[in-house]
């Protein structure tokens, strides 16, 4: 078949060879990739890494981390999934997820985790109606440890609501949205994301994220990273170190 044309003009192709041309590159392309991809597997790269992050995570170190880890091992493959502390320890288990970055401690067999860095906890009021309100708790399902400690030093002040209804939330984005709509104080870390401050379309009548003074916590949130003990692949040891980079200084490394 003819691939090109040739004209005084110069050389154009044909249909056929644009075609051909197409083709070509596609092969080129999967040539090039297979060279990487086996680069990778002599490395110890070869695969996917599967991490888990909660939104407090990612609001905290999860971007920095990912930028780090990109920069030392730029072929490496990732797949994000997001979820609860529990929802990804429970992952962790099935092998459904690689590594974690989560909130210990964790309850599950067979997995390690590290702490990274640790946030003190207060309460926040995002709507003037919410201010007598109970506090927006979590469900003890999902964080018994975190949910007992904050009972233990909120006993008093949750007595004195107890009049109003009690609303749950599993993620500290969902608590803030409660809150923003007048349901009572959210528990946040300083500086995460918050809605509806100021006042709205509607006219209603938001407060500032402040701290509740009556309502402070004396909990820290701890972040830290997890995975499976037995897990000794390049590509988990890898991201482990990146994440111990990128923690808290101040903080001992333990295993």
């Amino acid at each position: 078949m003819r691939l090109f044309e040739r004209s005084r003009g110069g050389v154009e192709p044909t249909p056929a060879g644009l075609a051909y041309a197409e083709g070509a590159r596609q092969a080129m392309d999967a040539a090039s990739g297979a060279i990487e991809a086996a680069r990778a597997a002599a490395d110890g790269f070869g695969g996917v890494l599967r991490l888990g992050f909660t939104q407090i995570a990612a609001h905290q170190i999860l971007a920095a981390m990912l930028e780090r880890f990109r920069g030392a091992h730029p072929a490496a493959r990732l797949s994000l999934r997001e979820g609860t502390t529990l929802g990804l320890e429970r992952a962790l288990e099935r092998s459904e997820i690689d590594v974690a970055l989560l909130h210990p401690p964790l309850y599950g067999a067979g997995l390690s985790a590290r702490p990274l860095l640790s946030a003190p906890l207060r309460y926040r009021n995002l709507h003037a109606d919410g201010a007598a309100r109970r506090p927006i708790e979590a469900p003890r399902h999902e964080a018994p440890f975190l949910v007992s400690e904050i009972e233990r030093a909120q006993a008093p002040q949750t007595a004195r609501r107890a009049a109003t209804p009690r609303i749950e939330a599993d993620s500290m984005l969902g608590a803030l949205a409660l809150s923003a709509a007048g349901y009572g104080p959210a528990l946040a870390i300083d500086g995460f994301a918050a809605f509806g401050v100021g006042a709205d379309a509607a006219g209603a009548h938001r407060v500032a994220l402040e701290p509740d003074a009556s309502l402070e916590t004396g909990v820290s949130l701890e972040t830290g990273v997890a995975w499976r003990s037995l897990d000794r692949r390049p590509i988990v040891r890898a991201f482990l170190g990146a994440a111990e980079r990128g923690g808290d200084p101040s903080r001992p490394a333990t295993r």
